[in-house]
């Protein structure tokens, strides 16, 4: 938003033009410039791969991290799909966290909260 005003000449150097509101502004845009042209803060493209390799893959490793009880914990799953495609990001899928994007094929997958041993619940999944 700030740099939308910015373009459209809003900013805090034009509506309050003191020296702590003019020295803010400068650092700002030294720090977007330095931002801009530094390697670190480029985005990695994140290749969309099919969602049915990633089916394959919660497939793969439901059958290598399976429980007893038929149930396999969330957290290894995920380690082991950035193993096989590494720049993995469930957010290039529409999804904040990996469970979130199990939990949205529930014809596919069965998930619950399992209380474990320890005070967190982890979240557990089982192909269906």
């Amino acid at each position: 938003m700030l740099k939308y005003l910015d373009t459209i000449g809003i900013n805090a150097f034009r509506l309050m033009p003191d020296l702590q509101n003019v020295c803010y502004a400068i650092k700002r845009k030294i720090t977007e410039e330095r931002q801009a042209k530094s390697p670190l803060f480029k985005r990695i493209p994140i290749k969309k791969a099919d969602l049915n390799e990633i089916h394959v893959l919660l497939k793969a490793a439901f059958e290598r991290y399976k429980r007893e009880d038929g149930f396999a914990n969330i957290a290894p799953v995920g380690t082991y799909i950035k193993k096989e495609i590494s720049n993995f990001n469930p957010q290039a899928y529409g999804f904040s966290k990996l469970s979130d994007l199990i939990a949205n094929f529930p014809e596919k997958y069965e998930m619950m909260k399992d209380d474990g041993r320890g005070p967190v619940p982890i979240a557990v999944y089982k192909c269906i």
